[in-house]
């Protein structure tokens, strides 16, 4: 929901950025730079210093509880006099929170699979990667349609006031990060505790 929620933010011309697709492009393009020099480096340095398990709990503090900082580029873009661009501490500002939380996914993911087939004995792991796979299919796919109907319901100014709603909006895709920084926590300590 957080990929299809972001640009959806940037196009919305109230409680939004107000950007072009090519504005949109420009963010994303320097998000991914920051992006492809980051992961491996992050991946291998947290396995190697903290084990798996803790790598988890940190790469999901990173992953979606930083999007609650997007609606702070509406201020920082405040004085942008331009139409439909961004102040450059605006961009900078948001390919850095755009980075950092996909590089936290992209740890937490990878952590997520060493972790699950760590749990299971060799003959049960096809069947657990295939049962993950399906649900991580059937949430991606809801993901789109939750993102547009939060979308227009908080931004669309009919219930609350947009920038009100975009704060709204990214307080609950947060909250389903916090949700999984508390899952891995309380529910996979137990799997930590092993590794130790």
């Amino acid at each position: 929901m957080k990929h299809e929620a972001f640009p959806l933010f940037c196009i919305a011309k109230k409680g939004g950025l107000n950007l072009t697709e090519t504005g949109i492009g420009k963010i994303l393009s320097g998000a991914g730079a920051i992006f492809i020099i980051g992961q491996y480096f992050s991946f291998t340095l947290l396995v190697s210093r903290f084990g798996i398990y803790k790598t988890l709990l940190i790469s999901s503090i990173f992953a979606t509880p930083v999007t609650i900082f997007m609606p702070f580029s509406l201020y920082l873009n405040r004085l942008q006099t331009e139409t439909n661009s961004l102040s450059w501490l605006a961009y900078i500002f948001l390919i850095s929170i755009y980075a950092c939380k996909n590089i936290g996914i992209n740890v937490l993911v990878s952590s997520i699979t060493i972790a699950t087939n760590r749990t299971v004995s060799a003959d049960q792991r096809a069947s657990m990667n295939g049962i993950s796979m399906l649900g991580g299919s059937i949430v991606k796919a809801l993901g789109p349609a939750c993102a547009g109907f939060l979308i227009s319901f908080l931004l669309g100014g009919n219930t609350v006031a947009p920038v009100a709603g975009s704060i709204i909006l990214y307080g609950i895709i947060s909250c389903i990060g916090i949700f999984c920084i508390f899952f891995t926590s309380l529910v996979l300590h137990k799997h930590h505790e092993v590794e130790e």
